[in-house]
């Protein structure tokens, strides 16, 4: 009842140091149990600094100057929150209640929530996919939870009900899983997105998955760790010291464009696609810029590249089973026994054209309008028609010949860029 006998006495505004000393320990403990502790300030807003532990003697004379003054800018804007502001409401709920500390903890708990959906969306969109893939994985019988969790936590160990073995695999043993699935990469980018409504189905597909690689059970915590570590660590593919970079602007002369094209499989300009943005990322993390602005930058691309991305993507058999109007397993089993697609288009009891039409990529590329943007991010229009500038004009890598890129991913490219 340490954080009620100091309410009871306190006057209003007022936060002495016993009480400050209380807000420390459970702070760094619920930052500890989030894996935060660890993590840069600027995930939770606080840029100024680069670790938890750092001290400039900022507070030499303060009642708190044990702890670090990083934190120390942490625990008061937290006082502020879990108590100073919410004083009325807690001396009301101690007419009704002689212990009022699961409410300062749960305000606590609530600080922490602001700070990461603000600051850091990605890892807590991360976080509540993650749980909504779960749940549903428990809810159809696939996954059960250990001790019969009906909260999932950190602490939840999750078997696939056809397994009753308590080895679990850790967050190594799902990496590895998760970068030989195919689906992964798409997965990984819309996740980045961080408000991507669409990712939560094939994220609990992906983790159904899971058991087909001899994974039978894993912690929750393993599981959200892999996919945050996957999502936010930029590739690792860098630009050479050779490379520079461009401040014209000119990043793609017309003549590049009417060069005749080479003739690429999907998977291949994909890749190629890949291949500069992973360049783009690691001039966009070396910049010096500002981190929210390199991260907004890391959103823009994000979403552009998904959308040009969706144009050389060839769709699923379930995709093209509902082109057809088919069954997905009727147009798998006409795959597999077909030699050709005039065979393939015979079982189905279709025309040769409706077939190749109903595989085609899409050639329609919509990429999100600088409001849609806005809206979606959370800024004016106006940042994103900066930003977007900064991607083509300052950070985009050169290309000092034709040959460094084929004409089709210099097309995609320059429309991602436009």
């Amino acid at each position: 009842m340490l954080f009620t006998q100091h309410i009871k006495k306190l006057p209003v505004g007022d936060c002495p140091p016993e009480l400050l000393d209380a807000i420390a320990i459970a702070l760094r403990a619920e930052m500890r149990k989030r894996r935060l502790w660890t993590a840069p300030p600027a995930w939770l807003g606080y840029d100024n600094w680069n670790r938890w532990d750092e001290n400039i003697s900022k507070y030499k004379e303060n009642a708190l100057k044990r702890y670090p003054d990083a934190f120390i800018d942490l625990i008061l804007d937290c006082c502020e929150y879990a108590i100073i502001k919410r004083f009325s409401g807690l001396r009301a709920a101690l007419k009704q209640s002689d212990n009022i500390d699961g409410l300062v903890l749960r305000n606590i708990t609530h600080f922490l929530n602001e700070l990461q959906r603000k600051c850091d969306p990605v890892g807590s969109a991360i976080f509540t996919y993650v749980k909504g893939a779960l749940q549903c994985a428990i809810d159809s019988g696939i996954l059960k939870c250990s001790n019969n969790d009906k909260k999932i936590h950190n602490e939840t160990l999750l078997i696939f009900s056809s397994f009753y073995s308590s080895t679990h695999s850790d967050k190594e043993q799902i990496l590895e899983v998760l970068r030989h699935n195919r689906r992964w990469k798409d997965i990984r980018l819309k996740l980045a997105a961080a408000g991507n409504q669409d990712v939560q189905q094939p994220l609990y597909e992906i983790i159904c998955q899971l058991v087909d690689s001899n994974i039978q059970c894993f912690w929750f915590k393993s599981l959200v760790d892999a996919i945050k570590e996957e999502v936010r660590v930029p590739s690792a593919s860098v630009i050479s010291n050779n490379d520079e970079i461009l401040t014209d602007g000119a990043l793609i002369e017309n003549e590049y464009l009417i060069e005749q094209s080479i003739e690429l499989t999907p998977e291949e300009i994909y890749q190629n696609l890949g291949d500069f943005c992973a360049k783009l990322r690691d001039a966009i993390d070396n910049s010096k810029r500002q981190f929210r602005v390199r991260q907004l930058l890391h959103k823009i691309l994000i979403e552009r590249e998904i959308a040009i991305k969706q144009q050389i993507t060839l769709p699923s058999p379930e995709e093209v089973a509902r082109r057809l109007g088919v069954s997905v397993n009727t147009f798998n089993q006409a795959k597999t026994s077909s030699s050709s697609l005039e065979n393939m288009a015979l079982q189905l009891s279709i025309a040769v054209g409706t077939l190749n039409d109903a595989i085609k990529t899409s050639q329609k590329v919509r990429l999100p309008s600088q409001e849609e943007l806005a809206k979606r991010l959370n800024v004016s229009a106006g940042i994103i028609n900066k930003d977007i500038k900064i991607l083509r004009e300052e950070l985009a890598p050169p290309i000092k010949k034709v040959n460094d890129w084929d004409a089709t991913t210099l097309s995609l490219i320059e429309k991602m860029l436009k």
